[in-house]
């Protein structure tokens, strides 16, 4: 999330920076990287409908934002795989460009919207545990804001890449077995500090909701995390699960650039976040509830009695059939129901008989009795 890409200026040798690299070389780790951006990518879309679906206006804006922030990245991150030139030594220019763009600019974008759900979390729960600071927490925590916060960062850079790389395309090339670099030093410098800053503050205010958490770990059903509905403690255990994915790209990115660790391997924990972020917030209770339901409702439709021979193309005059043979005639059932309605009709009528009869004995009973 918060690292570097892999592939970069001053992670390269002098006799690679102006030369392309052949992704067949590395065709395992290409299909790797491939197909966790893509099940990222659709799964995601398919868990933003499911949300929009299921809670509607009630959904998390900060937490739909991370998720369509990731479907933008794996998308734009994997544009050559998409494009059909994933083993292409040489793409197209444009394609090229685009793709070197996007990929230094999602490194500030998917830390920016990470942050900005753990700081939704942490800034609500403050406000509940410490109301003094409800003034300097409200601006903090700013929905409009957090929203807006990765792309402040992200579209500049984005909008940098391209015009450098348009003023000098021979510094456009494919420098990474899963996507083009821009071999540009000040752009791709500031891409990973600000994804590592992100990412720094991110694990920070994690620890310490993580520690507030387990402080507290007693009266957790006795006391609210926040007062927020969209904030609840399976949220909060979520996001810092999430967290984890976050920690393990930022320091195999870390570990990359000190030493002589395999630099492909961090571009393949980052794309392993997507997938990370899918199978996390997509166990939330709403959401499965509504998977297990369309689920039972079509195991039931599909046991119904004619949907067999429906699907098998026999058409209407099976299901007649069927019925006709199955449903009792219509004169049987309206007999079953009026002899039904007489026989209450004939046990009320004792009961109402059975409730004079005592209440001539009681009032015989009285008047003996005063006598």
């Amino acid at each position: 999330m918060g690292v570097v890409p892999a592939v970069h200026p001053h992670s390269l040798s002098s006799s690679m920076r102006m030369s392309a690299v052949n992704p067949s070389n590395f065709l395992p780790q290409l299909v790797t990287w491939s197909t966790f951006n893509i099940f990222a990518a659709c799964g995601l879309v398919a868990l933003v409908v499911v949300t929009l679906h299921v809670q509607g206006l009630q959904a998390n804006p900060t937490l739909l934002n991370l998720e369509v922030i990731f479907i933008l990245s794996c998308s734009t991150t994997s544009a050559l795989i998409w494009t059909g030139h994933a083993r292409d030594p040489d793409p197209p220019f444009g394609l090229c460009l685009m793709n070197a763009s996007a990929t230094m600019s999602n490194t500030p974008l998917m830390a920016g919207a990470a942050l900005a759900v753990v700081t939704k979390v942490w800034g609500s729960a403050t406000l509940t545990w410490h109301p003094r600071c409800a003034v300097a927490m409200q601006w903090i925590i700013w929905t409009p804001f957090l929203l807006v916060l990765p792309f402040i960062f992200a579209i500049p850079l984005f909008l940098a890449g391209i015009v450098v790389g348009l003023e000098d395309q021979s510094k456009v090339f494919r420098g990474s077995p899963f996507y083009c670099v821009l071999n540009v030093d000040s752009l791709q410098t500031i891409s990973p500090v600000l994804g590592a800053l992100f990412t720094s503050v991110s694990l920070v205010l994690v620890s310490w909701i993580s520690v507030r958490l387990l402080l507290i770990r007693r009266r957790v059903r006795a006391t609210r995390l926040t007062n927020d509905p969209n904030i609840s403690y399976a949220f909060a255990f979520r996001v810092i699960l999430f967290s984890v994915f976050v920690g393990a790209a930022f320091i195999s990115g870390i570990v990359a650039l000190t030493s002589s660790f395999d630099a492909l391997v961090p571009d393949i924990i980052v794309a392993s976040c997507g997938v990370g972020a899918f199978f996390i917030f997509a166990s939330a209770n709403p959401i499965i509830r509504f998977v297990f339901l369309c689920k039972r409702d079509s195991i039931r439709s599909f046991n119904t009695p004619g949907a067999s021979a429906t699907l098998s193309g026999t058409g209407s005059r099976s299901g007649r059939s069927e019925r006709e043979t199955h449903e009792p005639p219509q004169e049987y059932v309206l007999s079953v129901l009026k002899a039904q309605g007489d026989k209450k009709t004939s046990e009320t009528r004792v009961h109402i008989t059975q409730l004079v009869e005592i209440r001539e004995d009681k009032v015989r009973w009285d008047s003996e009795t005063a006598v």
